[in-house]
């Protein structure tokens, strides 16, 4: 979104002679061709008047990333051993004897040794690298993070903790967990936890959530607060902006710094939230997933230029991390690898683990949660919940975007939709729209959905790109690949984008597009063969026309 300060009317003079105004305002929403902006002041009511609009991106993100350049060459000594690990000899951290505030981890060895190993690394020792929680989805990794911080509260006085992120709703995430712990009903606990918010996020006030307020900086307005105030506080969380904001203003020398979702964000970013908030004693620990989407990068240069991969993925090739091949062990000092799912059904997991996780991940969740589709009659085989529909549409290029559409598929999902909040998923279970999510690679044809379901009052479906549901997840999951009778496939044939979409639903995932031209690529071709397998697969319909077989 781009920014604009908000004020009434400036007057162009030239000559002595007012020739325009000039107005400030910002971006409120963009819907389609749609824009919606906020001025201070109101504009002339005059339907016919022209302007000229110019518009100014917000800068600060990128003016923090060349900070934490500048202050990494400054720095580089320290540095070392967070950005360039060396061969790490394998030691045993001091045993703890932990009482965990999450009983499920209590049962969990990969969480146990995580925790374990991050506030080990805190008492008379140091880890000689960066610590990495490698998660697949639904296997914990927040869990981990938030045990640890707490775990750290209670066992190293001296800790002073930052927590940050890309995204708000991973440090919301992270921040509300916390806080439950923390509060316990009771008043909220002073100079423990603050969550910082950037100014920009007041529009959110009034959907977040009343604890995570009463620890925030909106509690009452917002406000940012003073350097020397937040230093009392052992927990800070805000995101990879609002530390650069934080840092440069003189917040630094935390104990323990975490980075979550550190796959998704470019190391120039990532740089942010370490070079500023470490010192040579510090510790810092990356959650994520470099399998699935990394970095959303707007130029193809810097994408070539290697700022598509992250801090995180990075490290990982970096020989201290590696795993051996001929019996899987890695260096456990310094990484966890988490192989337990806890969000989906086990077929589903098992088909994106044989594709991107060399077929390690256990499916662990209750049935009680991921057999929704156990008496859906629409699949042949209730056992392996995944449908593929067979479309052979016709594609709709959006000429101002670039992005494209498929109407054939958009009227398949729309039927889907009101099939499955009309009958439910059988045997009496109905579905709330909120438990299903639609997916597309394609802007436009997110967009255009929305639309629609917004025409037949269906408001509370979320629709939305590969990108934007990241770390979502839904009962039911449509998705539509779009692309249809191309030569080739684009950036559909982006294996952490085809995870990205396969590692969404909980119970049922279904799944629509040209069968044909989705074959193409041997990742589609492998999951399309498995729905054939089962029996879970419709085909296109075969008309006749000018003598000739089409495929629609």
């Amino acid at each position: 979104m781009l920014e604009f300060l908000i004020s009434g009317g400036l007057d162009l003079n030239v000559r002595g002679k007012i020739i325009g105004t000039t107005y400030l305002a910002r971006i409120e929403n963009v819907s389609g061709k749609n824009v919606t902006i906020e001025t201070e002041g109101e504009l002339p009511a005059n339907p016919k008047a022209s302007y000229l609009i110019i518009f100014f991106p917000a800068r600060l993100t990128i003016r923090y990333q060349h900070n934490a350049l500048k202050l990494c060459r400054e720095t580089f000594a320290m540095l070392q051993r967070f950005l360039f690990p060396q061969t790490v000899v394998e030691t045993s951290l001091p045993r703890l004897c932990l009482n965990y505030y999450d009983k499920n981890i209590a049962s969990n060895p990969e969480q146990i040794e995580a925790v374990h190993n991050i506030v080990a690394s805190g008492k008379n020792s140091k880890l000689q690298a960066p610590y990495i929680i490698f998660g697949p989805p639904g296997t914990g990794k927040t869990s981990i993070i938030v045990e640890s911080i707490l775990q750290l509260l209670l066992h190293d006085r001296n800790a002073k903790i930052l927590v940050t992120s890309g995204p708000n709703c991973a440090c919301d995430e992270i921040a509300l967990r916390i806080c439950n712990t923390l509060a316990l009903g009771k008043k909220p606990r002073e100079n423990i936890v603050a969550r910082i918010y950037c100014y920009s996020q007041e529009r959110r006030r009034e959907n977040l959530n009343k604890l995570l307020l009463e620890y925030s900086n909106m509690y009452d307005w917002h406000f940012m607060p003073d350097v020397k105030l937040l230093q009392q506080y052992r927990i800070v969380v805000c995101t990879l902006s609002a530390v650069g904001k934080l840092l440069s203003g003189g917040l630094h020398n935390f104990t323990h710094v975490f980075l979550d979702e550190a796959a998704a964000c470019s190391m120039s970013e990532g740089l942010i939230g370490v070079v500023g908030g470490l010192n040579e004693n510090s510790q810092l620990i990356l959650a994520g997933d470099h399998k699935q989407l990394g970095p959303i990068l707007n130029s193809q240069r810097a994408e070539a230029l290697g700022l598509g991969v992250s801090l995180m993925e990075r490290l990982l090739q970096r020989k201290c991390y590696d795993v051996n091949e001929a019996n899987g062990d890695y260096n456990r000092g310094i990484q966890t690898r988490l192989c337990r799912n806890f969000r989906s059904h086990p077929a589903i997991v098992k088909l994106f683990s044989e594709l991107y996780y060399d077929n390690k991940l256990k499916a662990l969740a209750s049935k009680d949660k991921t057999n929704l589709a156990a008496n859906w009659t629409e699949l042949h085989d209730p056992t392996f919940p995944i449908l593929f529909h067979a479309v052979h549409g016709e594609l709709v290029y959006d000429g101002d975007s670039g992005s494209c559409s498929n109407w054939d598929e958009i009227d398949l999902i729309l039927n889907y939709v009101d099939n499955l909040l009309e009958k439910g998923l059988g045997d009496g279970r109905k579905l709330e729209e909120t438990d299903i999510g639609i997916i597309s690679p394609y802007r436009s044809q997110c967009l255009d959905i929305q639309e629609e379901l917004n025409i037949g009052r269906k408001f509370q479906i979320e629709t939305g790109t590969v990108e934007t549901y990241r770390g979502k997840e839904k009962a039911v999951i449509i998705a539509t690949f779009v692309r249809s009778k191309t030569k080739s496939l684009g950036f559909l044939q982006n294996p952490k984008r085809i995870n990205g979409i396969l590692s969404r639903a909980k119970s049922l995932l279904i799944l629509i597009g040209n069968d044909v031209t989705l074959s193409k690529h041997s990742d589609y071709e492998f999951i399309i063969k498995e729905c054939q397998s089962h029996g879970n697969f419709i085909p296109a319909p075969v008309v006749a026309k000018e003598n000739k077989l089409i495929i629609k």
